[in-house]
């Protein structure tokens, strides 16, 4: 990748990526990898994630933090299986005291009972975030864990096939429309993004760019806005491109995505900033062939960005140390973190 794509997008990938180590909060099989040991011996604390640099991350903490041993098991991405196996240990009793859930599936560990109340151990942790992440990780009063990331979106390109077609970088989305027609008429096996089918993460964040709220709270109930005209717009606009043939329309994260990626048969992808990483990991051959710009604007001159998922650092019911599970979950986010 070039310099110019990780200098963008480093800041905020960081804490998509890096990863952890605290102490003591144990697998809720043993008792003795989940307290603190009366010899000050060495403590373990299991957690299971999937996002590129965790465990650079808990090997940089063991390194610096000799009276904790942090192992991180890396899983399946959530929707590929990873939330099934985190599922399946919790109800075993012999799940990971900390797991990243994604924000969207936090409501679902809720209602399983898989997650833990750590709310009378957050103290003034709230007031290191942003009341809307904050808001991610709790329901009423209870408290399941500390926000790791947003997913703030720009735009990935190729920038060696913007430059041998001479395309300009679209800045606005009716750019980004002749940057597709442009590139599909000089390559036809080239286009300009991949829409992919599947959960809607990526046009929840397109949306939202637009002004769409697709839940919201009126009084005491809920308001529901998946079709509203802000959604539709986004939606039409996507439509059009696929009618005239100028997306590709492969499933996302599967092996054909990143080889379109790698190849250059999608010149684009419009994504959180978590995405850097990934392109790195999964399209190794086109490593400096990358650069990142804005998420095009609606508005000429617009600054309107969307948010494309977001995940906690999440604790697991049947941690048997929650107070030292928080701790690790803050130092991950915080100053002293790996971010």
């Amino acid at each position: 990748m070039t310099r110019r794509f990780t200098q963008h997008a480093g800041v905020a990938v960081g804490l998509a990526l890096t990863a952890i180590a605290l102490t003591s909060c144990g697998s809720g099989g043993s008792s003795e990898t989940s307290k603190d040991k009366a010899d000050g011996s060495s403590v373990t604390v299991d957690f299971w994630g999937w996002a590129p640099g965790y465990a650079e991350a808990v090997e940089a903490y063991n390194a610096s933090h000799p009276d904790a041993k942090v192992t991180f098991t890396t899983t399946p991405p959530g929707s590929k299986g990873g939330y099934t196996k985190m599922f399946s240990a919790v109800k075993a009793g012999n799940g990971p005291c900390l797991a990243q859930i994604g924000y969207e599936s936090l409501p679902s560990f809720m209602v399983e009972g898989a997650l833990m109340d750590v709310a009378k151990y957050t103290g003034d942790t709230k007031s290191q975030f942003v009341d809307w992440s904050w808001n991610q990780v709790r329901l009423g009063n209870a408290v399941y864990g500390v926000p790791l990331d947003t997913g703030p979106m720009a735009m990935y390109y190729r920038k060696d096939i913007f430059d041998k077609h001479k395309i300009p970088v679209p800045a606005t989305w009716e750019a980004f429309r002749g940057a597709a027609e442009k590139l599909h008429k000089a390559d036809p096996t080239a286009y300009v993004a991949n829409l992919a089918p599947g959960p809607d993460y990526n046009l929840a964040g397109l949306s939202w760019q637009n002004g769409g709220k697709w839940f919201s709270i009126e009084g005491d109930a809920w308001k529901v806005d998946i079709d509203g005209p802000k959604t539709r717009k986004v939606v039409s606009y996507w439509q059009d491109l696929a009618d005239r043939g100028l997306v590709i329309k492969d499933e996302a994260f599967g092996p054909k995505f990143f080889k379109n990626l790698q190849d250059g048969k999608v010149a684009t992808w419009v994504s959180a900033v978590w995405a850097s990483p990934i392109i790195q990991e999964n399209a190794k051959a086109s490593a400096g062939k990358w650069a990142v710009a804005p998420m095009p604007q609606w508005t000429p001159g617009g600054k309107s960005y969307g948010n494309e998922g977001g995940s906690s650092t999440a604790v697991l019911k049947g941690c048997k140390n929650p107070e030292k599970a928080l701790q690790f979950a803050t130092w991950l986010v915080g100053p002293d973190g790996p971010g």
